[in-house]
């Protein structure tokens, strides 16, 4: 007769063993991913190291917070470590590690709100709360004064998440204020003024509807990407079983069919999006002639994948292991 601890180990293997299939039948062949990880660009010097685009010769990193972020989340700890070193002492966030030493390379909009989604990302994955709320005081505090100065400073009720833009490319939305609730409300982390934490609660109110009508009007293409990045947001904040949501996640894959990105926000962890990956990621030995590209921010219709820039791949490797 079998004893009760043996039958309990068996059941356990069996339903381990099950589980670790299904990962293994989903998952990106190890030795694929190892070679985009040989492969995957870096921005490097004697002062950083972290993902990058490459355009030709130069390290492309004006959008590296967004992309480390979401690697960050995927699990992988480079990006987690470039979105950290973007961050600097007073909480202010910058576009990537080397743009925070170099003061955004003396050019304007050190940042977006395209680049807050990757902070955000961050935050939720490693759990930082030192991080969010240096940040939230940041913002508070980088209000422009309309009346006075210094103590004495009324400031303006406007957020932005930089100082320096100079096309109103920083300057908090309705959704990016929804978000930041959510954000706050996870960790019960607020900003310092009441009238922004006001601000941040009114818009969350509704930010299921705005995503859900960003997903149906936004043109293909980047636009409909940052719709993505929301989602997955959410969902890593709790909000798993939206309806708008979920409808806003089916509406992009349905618009854009070859993207692997929105393919699993829509289906899940399934071997058809791993085979999207594979289909259109690197080959063990190939290795993209330009990789200026996070393939899955443009359009199908202009397969960019042609010139991914591998970390892309990485992070869907990683989401499908997860």
């Amino acid at each position: 007769m079998m004893r009760r601890g043996a039958l309990r180990s068996l059941l356990i293997f069996g339903l381990c063993w099950h589980a670790c299939s299904d990962v293994q039948a989903e998952a990106v062949p190890s030795e694929l991913e190892e070679h985009w990880r040989r492969i995957a660009p870096r921005c490097e010097s004697n002062y950083w190291n972290f993902p990058a685009k490459r355009d030709g010769s130069e390290c492309d990193d004006g959008d590296v917070t967004l992309f480390a972020g979401l690697l960050c989340y995927s699990g992988e700890q480079a990006g987690c470590e470039a979105v950290s070193d973007a961050q600097d002492s007073n909480g202010r966030w910058f576009r990537s590690p080397r743009r925070k030493a170099t003061n955004n390379l003396n050019k304007p909009n050190s940042f977006s709100p395209d680049m807050a989604l990757g902070a955000q990302l961050y935050i939720v994955a490693t759990r930082n709360i030192h991080a969010l709320q240096s940040w939230l005081n940041w913002m508070d505090n980088a209000r422009p004064c309309w009346i006075g100065t210094g103590d004495n400073c009324l400031r303006g009720p406007f957020l932005r998440f930089c100082p320096d833009d100079n096309e109103g490319g920083c300057t908090v939305r309705p959704t990016d204020a929804a978000l930041m609730w959510a954000l706050s409300d996870r960790f019960n982390v607020w900003p310092p003024e009441t009238n922004t934490q006001n601000l941040f609660r009114q818009a969350g109110s509704n930010f299921a509807t705005m995503i859900w009508l960003d997903s149906q009007l936004n043109k293909p293409g980047y636009s409909q990407h940052l719709v993505a990045v929301e989602i997955l947001l959410l969902r890593a904040l709790g909000y798993n079983s939206n309806d708008l949501l979920e409808r806003a996640a089916q509406s992009l894959s349905a618009r854009q069919p070859r993207n692997p990105f929105f393919a699993y926000l829509a289906f899940g962890r399934t071997a058809a999006v791993r085979d999207l990956v594979v289909s259109q990621c690197p080959g063990l030995g190939e290795t993209p002639p330009v990789t200026d590209e996070w393939a899955w921010e443009r359009s199908d219709d202009q397969e960019a994948w042609k010139k991914s820039m591998v970390w892309d791949c990485i992070f869907m490797a990683n989401l499908l292991k997860r």
